[in-house]
């Protein structure tokens, strides 16, 4: 008959077995996500381009513009133009820094990969070797000195910022996706804005022309 100590290491495996591949199936779906940041990414950028285009067009031609469509019409499409491209130079901030995450941590993954790999090797042969002279060694990873020595050339401010991060986000599994995700999500809303902004301009500048 089974202990329930036996059972319960059981169901507990159980869980982390469940929990490990719903993680990784979460981050290959955050992954998936963040690669369409690039299509997006040229969207704004000829959608950017087409309207710095129409809005030199109607300043070049405003004394021929101004008999068909009300002067307040004229200053709305232009405002909105202007606001378009604002929205676009800001999607495409947001689109370079979640790009550059992106890469940094496909990059990053592979090299931890590869070194951690080496470092579990070697590892447990220093276990062993150490085992056999009858030496208690701690060799688990101090990750609290890796944090220090990599904020050490940073300023103070980009120091509480990167601990009170991690303090807050330190238990998600997930953790290395949330910036990128962030940045993705803020490069959809200044792209939403972009196409609204064109969109209600020429709506209006339309619709007066066809007042007058």
């Amino acid at each position: 008959m089974s202990s329930p100590d036996s059972n319960a290491d059981l169901v507990a495996r159980d869980r982390l077995n469940k929990e490990t591949l719903e993680n990784i199936l979460v981050s290959e779906m955050f992954k998936g996500l963040l690669t369409r940041t690039e299509s997006l990414d040229k969207y704004s950028s000829w959608l950017t381009a087409g309207t710095g285009a129409g809005l030199v067009l109607l300043l070049t031609n405003l004394q021929e513009i101004a008999p068909v469509v009300s002067p307040g019409a004229i200053r709305t499409s232009l405002g909105l133009l202007a606001i378009s491209l604002g929205c676009g130079a800001i999607a495409k901030f947001f689109s370079m820094q979640c790009q550059t995450s992106n890469y940094s941590g496909s990059d990053m993954d592979s090299v931890i990969d590869k070194a951690m790999t080496n470092f579990h090797a070697e590892q447990e042969k220093i276990d062993t070797a150490a085992e056999a002279r009858g030496l208690s060694l701690d060799t688990n990873l101090n990750f609290t000195s890796i944090l220090l020595k990599y904020l050490r050339p940073f300023p103070r401010i980009y120091r509480w910022l990167v601990t009170r991060f991690l303090a807050k986000h330190l238990s998600d599994p997930h953790i290395s996706f949330l910036l990128p995700l962030r940045f993705f999500r803020w490069q959809g809303f200044f792209l939403t804005c972009q196409v609204i902004s064109v969109i209600v301009a020429v709506v209006v500048a339309s619709w007066n022309a066809k007042a007058a």
